[in-house]
């Protein structure tokens, strides 16, 4: 396991980014009701193609508005260390209230990494992870309110990602813990092998959340650990 000493200098200036943002972070965190989605942008397996383009939707079922800065998704991916997994970007982070009206207010979405699990934890045969990657929010500049509204509202961002300079597929064993495989409908879905993770100000983010599907269900499939603290667990006990 590496240590957090071990991590690479763009992987600690982009955490030092988000850590500076992130002075909203430190309250409120135990009434929070959040649910994470995903879906497949492109239709295509990483599996057969080069694509792995996933939409994240962050919806907020509480009852007071979540700032972008108190979100952290996690991914993992199975790939050998030299052929790099690479950030390729991602679009605006949209704000949307309950109803699907977007709010006007937008934010960035910043990469970084971390130790890799405990390679003895394996989930299933093709959901393995040995290495560990972060998608966080943060509002744009001269925005440092922006929040995920109450009672439904919620946030998407799609990102990208390329393995060893776009190279095809994507997932060359198709055993990536966080696969995205293909979906003619394009539909958001909660998906236990991505993850929602509270912010850390200390080190690297790793305490799950137990997320939400409404404001009073707990989500069955709320992200599972791959063995960062623990091995095929979730933030709910399930």
């Amino acid at each position: 396991m590496l240590s957090w000493k071990a991590f690479s200098l763009p992987s600690l200036m982009a955490l030092s980014v988000l850590l500076s943002n992130s002075s909203e972070v430190s309250a409120q965190t135990t009434t929070r009701r959040l649910n994470l989605e995903v879906r497949n942008v492109d239709n295509a397996s990483a599996c057969v193609y080069g694509s792995y383009r996933p939409e994240f939707k962050i919806t907020n079922w509480g009852s007071q508005a979540v700032p972008l800065t108190a979100v952290d998704i996690r991914l993992f991916f199975n790939n050998p260390l030299t052929e790099t997994i690479e950030f390729v970007g991602a679009d605006y982070v949209r704000i949307f209230n309950a109803n699907g009206g977007i709010t006007g207010y937008y934010g960035n979405a910043i990469h970084f990494d971390s130790a890799p699990p405990n390679p003895e934890c394996v989930v299933a045969p093709d959901r393995l992870a040995n290495q560990t990657h972060h998608v966080a929010l943060r509002p744009l500049s001269g925005a440092s309110g922006t929040s995920i509204p109450p009672n439904g509202g919620y946030a998407t961002v799609v990102v990208a990602f390329r393995r060893a300079g776009g190279a095809t597929p994507f997932d060359a064993g198709c055993n990536d813990f966080s696969k995205l495989l293909a979906d003619p409908a394009r539909a958001f879905h909660n998906d236990k092998y991505f993850n929602l993770v509270e912010p850390n100000p200390s080190g690297p983010p790793n305490k799950l959340i137990c997320e939400a599907t409404s404001a009073t269900a707990s989500d069955p499939d709320s992200g599972i650990d791959p063995g960062v603290n623990a091995c095929n667990v979730n933030a709910c006990g399930l």
